[in-house]
């Protein structure tokens, strides 16, 4: 579907969805996602958002995760509790449509992707590592699909540097992210995020 062809069903649709939920909700799309599947099944994932207490299905326990939320999780889809709709109700946003990250999409894109449940069993076996002054933890986005903005960023960074601060209890001291090219994301407890490039290896 084309990014226009999107948009006028939307609009003839309206962009709005109800769900059973106090808060009120953002649902950002793709131009493959098929807009009656998300109709039926977001009202059930928001519902299980409200039921264990999180903003994002990918934070829902794995054990807990029914067809639905699964469904959501794997089409690449980013909910979010949003000021901008009434309680009950879900905004629904077009994806982007040129090649240029946002800011604080990529805030969201780190919470996803440091709360994904591969990235948190390795956090638990650096947690296990007593009596060490450093843990590091890398990652490489394209195992853990964080989202469009954060691997934008990786491929042509342009300057951006996150607001987004890792839990209490987070066991790592320094974070390394990188999609596998020259522009590596960095974290540590002490100084916060910052870029860095690797070095280039180019053979003559």
């Amino acid at each position: 579907m084309t990014a226009a062809a999107l948009q006028s069903k939307l609009n003839d649709d309206g962009e709005t969805i109800t769900v059973d939920s106090a808060r009120g909700w953002a649902v950002r799309v793709e131009l493959s996602t098929r807009l009656d599947a998300l109709r039926r099944r977001l009202p059930a994932v928001v519902t299980a958002c409200d039921h264990h207490g999180v903003d994002d299905p990918a934070r829902i326990p794995a054990s807990e995760c029914g067809a639905d939320v699964e469904w959501f999780v794997s089409s690449g889809l980013r909910l979010s509790p949003s000021s901008l709709a009434s309680p009950g109700t879900v905004v629904v946003w077009m994806p982007p449509t040129a090649g240029w990250p946002r800011d604080a999409a990529l805030d969201h894109d780190l919470d996803r992707m440091l709360s994904n449940t591969g990235v948190t069993s390795k956090l638990g076996k650096l947690r296990d590592h007593t009596g060490v002054t450093e843990r590091h933890l890398a990652v490489g986005v394209h195992h853990y699909g964080p989202g469009f903005d954060l691997f934008d960023q990786l491929l042509s960074p342009r300057g951006y540097v996150p607001q987004y601060e890792p839990p209490d209890g987070f066991a790592a001291t320094h974070v390394w992210i990188t999609a596998g090219y020259h522009a590596v994301l960095t974290w540590t407890r002490a100084s916060g995020w910052s870029w860095r490039s690797l070095p280039r290896s180019d053979s003559q």
